[in-house]
């Protein structure tokens, strides 16, 4: 995988850690912390999805609630960056699904306070999604 089969400068630099997650998953955190400090600003395609959307689908699945809301992060920074609604309706809706039962099933005060801006994402994820069926 290299730069140009991305096509998202913000993604080059990690790359090789995105290479390691795929066969190793106990790197995901390390990942997602990655990605989580990254300020995307490219445009976010399909094949940039193709390779985050397993990953992070992973990391809201994680125990760890630091890498949940690490990759809660991610997802909203890339959500605004998907700027074709065919691509979003293809890649997002696993976000969406695991979006939303991170927001139902934080257990915690303290946790739930992270996770206020979820519903502002996740309509975010659907009205890309229902521009799609437009």
């Amino acid at each position: 995988m290299d730069q140009h089969t991305l096509a998202n400068a913000d993604l080059a630099p990690h790359i090789p850690i995105l290479v390691k997650c795929m066969s190793d998953p106990t790197s995901v955190p390390l990942c997602i912390k990655s990605l989580s400090s990254t300020t995307f600003v490219a445009e976010v395609t399909a094949p940039a999805l193709a390779v985050l959307v397993p990953l992070l689908t992973r990391a809201l699945n994680d125990r760890s609630m630091d890498v949940q809301r690490r990759a809660v992060v991610v997802i909203d920074n890339l959500v605004k960056l998907v700027r074709d609604p065919v691509v979003a309706g293809t890649y997002l809706g696993p976000l969406v699904v695991g979006v939303d039962k991170i927001a139902k099933g934080a257990a915690f005060p303290e946790v739930r306070g992270v996770y206020r801006r979820l519903p502002k994402i996740d309509l975010g994820l659907r009205s890309v999604l229902s521009h799609k069926a437009r």
